[in-house]
C-alpha cells in the first residue's frame, strides 16, 4: 500500500504543530509549510494525497490560494479557516474542496475526524451511484461533487435508460430527479421498488418543488431521503454518504446471513425437514416412555399421555403440582434426598421408585432424571424419563413367595422323613436370618436369605 502523505499549510505555528501531532498518531507522513511559497516548493518536490490549507497566509488569501495549488497538484484540499461565511463555504465546495473545517472550539475534534474521512474515501471507491436527471448541467455538477469523494458515477437522462443500466450494473445509490422526459420520477421510483432485485438500493429524490404531498408520496414509494433543488453541496454529500453506508450495511448483513445459512447447511426446507424429524423423535419417545418436566422448584410443567394413563390423573390435575402427588410413603425419605442432591448439582439420577395412583394402587418405575442446562450453565428445568416395571416387580414377588412356599413344603417333607432333618433345615433358615440382621442387612434382605439358605440342605433330602 503506497505511503499516504499530507501537506499542512498553516501560518500559525501552534495550530500547524497541533494538526501534525494529531495526524501522525494515525501514522500519516506530514510535511509542514507556513507560507504559500513554502507550500509551492514542497509540491514541486513531492506528491501528496491531501492538503490541509489555511485560507489566510502571509503571501496568499482565499480562493486564489486554491487556484494556485490546483495548478501544481491533484491532491484533495481540506480548508482550515476562522471564517464562517456561508456563501464562501458553499462557493469553495463548488470549486472542489473536500471539506471545510472552522477554527472554533470543535476544531481539534474536526481534525481528529480527518482519518475517518480518509477511510471512508477508500470505501467510496467500491460504490457506484446512478444520477438520473434530464439536465446535463446538473448531471455534470453532481458527478464532479461525487467523484472528488471517490464515488463511481454513471448517469441517465430518462427512465428507459435507468432500467437498462440497472439490469447491467450493480448500483449502490440512485439520485433521482422528479422531472424526466418519458416518465414522472415518482412513477419510476415505484417501478424500481417493485423489483425485488432493486429493493435494497437507496433512492435520493431530487425536486425543485417541496410540497408535503410529494414528500409523502416519495417516502411511501420507497425513497430513502428527499433533497430540494437548488441544494447545498454539503447536504447532498452528507445524505449520499448516509445512503451509501446504509446500502453497504444491508449488503453485508445479507452476505453474513447467506454465509451463516451455508455454514449451518440449513435452509427453510432443511429447517422444515429437521423440525419434522424432531417431532417424529418426540413422538417415538412419548409413545415408549412415561415423561414429565418440572421447573427448578419441582413443579410439574409437562406430562405426556402415558404419565396420565399410569397414574390415573389428568394433565390438568398434575400441572403445577409436585411429584409428591404420586409419591408412595413406602419409599424411604433418604431416596428422595439423594435424588434432589444429585440433580440440583447438575448430575443425572437413576433409580427405582414406588409410586401411588389416584385410586390408591401402586406402580413401580425405573427412573432417569436429567437436569436441563442453558448456555450459562444454569439449570432451567428437569426432565424425567420413566419405564413402568410394575409387572416385573410383581412377578419377582410371586417368585419369592413361591420359593418360600416350596422351601417350607420341602421342609415338611424332610421332617416327615426325618424329624432331625426337618429341624435342621428350619434351624439353618432361622440362623441365616438372625446373622443377616446382626450383620446389618435390611429385614427384606434377611427374609430373602431366610428363604434361600435351606436350599443346599433340601437338595440332600
Amino acid at each position: 500500500m503506497p505511503e499516504l502523505k499530507l501537506l499542512i499549510v498553516e501560518d500559525t505555528e501552534f495550530i500547524n504543530n497541533s494538526v501534525k501531532r494529531i495526524l501522525e498518531r494515525h501514522n500519516y507522513t506530514c510535511d509542514q509549510a507556513f507560507t504559500l511559497e513554502e507550500a509551492t516548493q514542497f509540491l514541486i518536490k513531492n506528491k501528496y494525497q491531501y492538503i490541509l490549507l489555511d485560507l489566510n497566509l502571509p503571501d496568499g488569501y482565499g480562493y486564489d490560494l486554491i487556484k494556485q495549488l490546483d495548478t501544481l497538484t491533484d491532491a484533495k484540499i481540506i480548508v482550515l479557516t476562522a471564517e464562517t461565511d456561508i456563501e464562501q463555504r458553499e462557493f469553495l465546495f463548488k470549486e472542489g474542496i473536500l471539506d471545510y473545517i472552522v477554527k472554533d472550539k470543535y476544531f481539534n475534534d474536526a481534525v481528529s475526524d480527518i482519518p475517518l474521512t480518509i477511510q471512508k474515501l477508500k470505501q467510496n471507491k467500491e460504490a457506484t451511484i446512478l444520477v438520473v436527471d434530464d439536465s446535463s448541467f446538473l448531471q455534470n455538477h453532481i458527478t464532479n461533487i461525487l467523484q472528488i469523494r471517490n464515488y463511481n458515477v454513471i448517469s441517465s437522462y430518462d427512465a428507459k435508460s435507468v432500467i437498462e443500466k440497472l439490469s447491467d450494473i450493480d448500483v449502490n445509490l440512485i439520485i433521482l430527479d422528479m422531472v424526466l422526459p418519458d416518465m414522472h420520477g415518482l412513477e419510476l421510483l415505484r417501478k424500481i421498488k417493485k423489483n425485488k432485485k432493486y429493493l435494497n438500493i437507496p433512492v435520493l429524490v431530487l425536486s425543485g418543488h417541496y410540497d408535503a404531498e410529494l414528500v409523502r408520496d416519495s417516502f411511501k414509494a420507497g425513497a430513502f431521503d428527499f433533497i430540494q433543488k437548488p441544494f447545498h453541496i454539503e447536504e447532498l454529500v452528507l445524505k449520499v454518504a448516509i445512503s451509501v453506508e446504509a446500502n453497504r450495511k444491508t449488503y453485508m448483513l445479507n452476505k453474513y446471513k447467506k454465509e451463516l445459512e451455508e455454514d449451518l447447511n440449513i435452509s427453510n426446507k432443511n429447517y422444515t425437514q429437521a423440525h419434522k424429524i424432531t417431532q417424529e423423535y418426540q413422538k417415538a419417545i412419548d409413545e415408549s416412555n412415561i415423561l414429565s418436566r418440572t421447573d427448578i422448584d419441582g413443579k410439574i410443567t409437562y406430562v405426556n399421555k402415558k404419565f396420565c394413563d399410569v397414574s390415573g390423573y389428568t394433565e390438568e390435575e398434575l400441572l403445577g403440582k409436585t411429584h409428591s402427588v404420586v409419591k408412595s410413603l413406602d419409599t424411604p425419605i433418604e431416596v428422595y434426598q439423594d435424588l434432589w442432591k444429585t440433580i440440583t448439582s447438575g448430575k443425572v439420577w437413576h433409580g427405582k421408585l414406588k409410586n401411588k395412583t389416584k385410586d390408591g394402587s401402586y406402580y413401580y418405575v425405573n427412573s432417569t432424571i436429567v437436569p436441563i442446562i442453558n448456555d450459562d450453565e444454569e439449570i432451567v428445568e428437569y426432565l424425567a424419563i420413566r419405564h413402568d416395571i410394575t409387572e416385573i416387580i410383581n412377578a419377582h414377588k410371586d417368585i419369592e413367595e413361591t420359593q418360600k412356599e416350596l422351601i417350607y413344603k420341602m421342609g415338611d417333607i424332610g421332617e416327615s422323613r426325618s424329624k432331625e432333618t426337618g429341624y435342621h433345615v428350619k434351624r439353618v433358615a432361622e440362623y441365616s436370618k438372625e446373622l443377616a440382621l446382626l450383620y446389618g442387612l435390611s429385614t427384606k434382605e434377611a427374609d430373602i436369605l431366610h428363604a434361600a439358605s435351606p436350599m443346599h440342605d433340601i437338595g440332600t433330602v
